[in-house]
C-alpha cells in the first residue's frame, strides 16, 4: 500500500429544537457518533478527522445563515476540508433550493459531501455493531423523546 497525503474529514450535526417528532434519531451527539464511525471506517482511506466538528443546534434547516454552516464553508472556500460527512442531507438543509445551493458551492470548492444515510450500507459490519453500541450508550435524557 502506498502512502497517501491525508484525506481531511469533517462533520457537521445540525438540530431544530422545535421539532421532537423526530428528536431522538437527530440529536446532535448520535449524528456525530455515526459520522465519526463512518470516517474511523475509512481510516485505510486516509481519512482523518478534524477535530473542528461544526454543529448548529436550535436552527432551522430552511435557515441558510446559521454560524456552524456558514463557518464550515468558509473553510470549505479556503480548501482546509476535503470531505463532510453528515448524517443525512436534512441536517444540512430542509429546502432543496439551499440543499442544491450548498452542493454547488462545495463541487466549486472541490470539497466532496457524503450522507451516512445514502452511503450507510458500505459500513463494514464490525463499525456497524460498535456504532450501535456506542449509540446505546451515548443516549441521554436531550435525547429522548419528549412526551
Amino acid at each position: 500500500m502506498k502512502n497517501q497525503s491525508p484525506i481531511h474529514c469533517t462533520i457537521y450535526t445540525r438540530e431544530a429544537l422545535a421539532l421532537k417528532s423526530d428528536h431522538t434519531s437527530k440529536c446532535i451527539s448520535m449524528q456525530q457518533t455515526t459520522c465519526e464511525a463512518f470516517v474511523t471506517d475509512n481510516k485505510d482511506n486516509a481519512w482523518v478527522l478534524d477535530s473542528t466538528i461544526y454543529c448548529d443546534s436550535g436552527f432551522s434547516g430552511m435557515n441558510g445563515k446559521r454560524p456552524g454552516l456558514t463557518q464550515l464553508l468558509d473553510e470549505a472556500k479556503q480548501g482546509k476540508v476535503d470531505i463532510i460527512v453528515i448524517e443525512s442531507f436534512d441536517r444540512l438543509a430542509r429546502c432543496p433550493q439551499l440543499l442544491a445551493s450548498i452542493i454547488k458551492r462545495l463541487q466549486f470548492y472541490q470539497v466532496k459531501l457524503i450522507s451516512i444515510s445514502d452511503y450507510g450500507n458500505k459500513m463494514s459490519p464490525e463499525t456497524k455493531t460498535q456504532l450501535k453500541m456506542k449509540m446505546a450508550r451515548s443516549l441521554k435524557p436531550m435525547c429522548a423523546l419528549l412526551p
